[in-house]
């Protein structure tokens, strides 16, 4: 008798846009398993309300006390900061 696999399937990750601390926690509480943002001068969005590099050891720690992943938006590329 022949054992045929069945295929795994992968649970999708909600990927949410943060633009300033009040959007991480609402989006971390919502459930997003992950954040994606932009640095002040470096995304699409320069006008936005963005963080800055001072901000991202901080918010790497909130994350990750919480679960969560962290992606920086750069010049229209998502740049993954970490990998699960």
């Amino acid at each position: 008798m022949t054992s045929i696999s069945t295929p795994t399937l992968k649970i999708p990750e909600l990927l949410a846009p943060a633009g300033n601390w009040e959007c991480a926690q609402a989006a971390v509480e919502n459930g997003a398993d992950a954040i994606y943002f932009g640095l002040e001068k470096f995304n699409a969005r320069m006008r936005a309300e963005n963080f800055t590099e001072a901000d991202l050891p901080e918010l790497m720690e909130f994350l990750h006390l919480r679960g969560q992943m962290l992606h920086r938006w750069e010049q229209k590329r998502c740049k993954h900061l970490e990998q699960r």
